[in-house]
């Protein structure tokens, strides 16, 4: 979120005030925020406020670094507004450039989370803690990577953290993070099932949680925690997990298993 910004008026007039401009400019401020425009009167309890969104700007260079700012209200029976305000063209056009740029890239998140790519709302990890990263330790990583590099099983342990990123695997020299838009569903089940996959005749408890992650092309990756049960390994990611359930009827059969 940009701090928002106030320039100081010293000329005012336009079409639709609700009392004469004459004087009105003094003591006055124009103040731009993230999604509108403000000006306020030298009276606190009189003002006008805009989203920028509905408004259309143009701003003249003028003498002794001042500059011209018209605003015209887009929306029916709206203002137009012409101030002069104590601060440089150029420092006044990029605020806006970039506060308009700000709004339509906003726009583009807000359809692409309405289409299905909820990692994109920031909302979504408030719930994990106060970096906004859920971290499970004692992960050893068992099998199935589908992005880049080499990687090979480790019996050593790691974390693995689940936050706005993807799911990453802390502890590796080698990069190892699984973005949200290549994962399909996230499953938690009792115990080492990967030992048990791999060797049927293998002695092991239902003591700790796998946790698979399955890419969109079906493809898994496999870690192991003998640190927590299955249970509370689903409880910690739920926050974020949930968000699958949707779209994954493997994520929903493993939360009755």
């Amino acid at each position: 979120m940009t701090k928002a910004t106030s320039y100081k008026v010293v000329h005012l007039a336009g079409r639709g005030l609700d009392r004469p401009t004459v004087g009105l400019e003094r003591d006055s401020l124009l103040e731009l925020t993230d999604v509108s425009w403000r000006l306020y009167f030298r009276d606190a309890h009189r003002g006008l406020s805009c989203g920028l969104a509905n408004t259309s700007s143009r701003v003249e260079k003028l003498p002794r670094r001042r500059c011209r700012i018209m605003i015209t209200d887009l929306t029916d029976g709206g203002v137009d507004l012409e101030m002069v305000l104590r601060a440089p063209a150029g420092r006044v056009r990029r605020d806006l450039d970039r506060r308009e740029a700000d709004l339509v890239r906003a726009g583009h998140v807000a359809d692409a989370i309405a289409a299905g790519d909820w990692w994109l709302n920031a909302r979504v990890f408030d719930d994990l803690d106060w970096a906004r990263i859920r971290s499970i330790a004692g992960i050893r990583y068992r099998h199935g990577w589908w992005g880049t590099g080499r990687m090979k099983p480790s019996m050593s342990a790691k974390v693995l953290d689940c936050g706005p990123g993807g799911i990453r695997f802390r502890g590796w020299r080698t990069r190892f993070l699984i973005p949200w838009d290549a994962i399909a569903s996230i499953r938690v089940v009792e115990g080492d099932a990967w030992v048990l996959d791999v060797s049927p005749r293998a002695s092991t408890s239902d003591s700790g949680a796998t946790i698979v992650v399955r890419s969109r092309s079906g493809q898994d990756a496999v870690f192991f925690t003998p640190l927590i049960q299955a249970s509370v390994a689903r409880e910690l990611l739920e926050p974020v997990t949930r968000n699958l359930t949707g779209t994954s009827p493997v994520l929903a059969a493993a939360a009755t298993t």
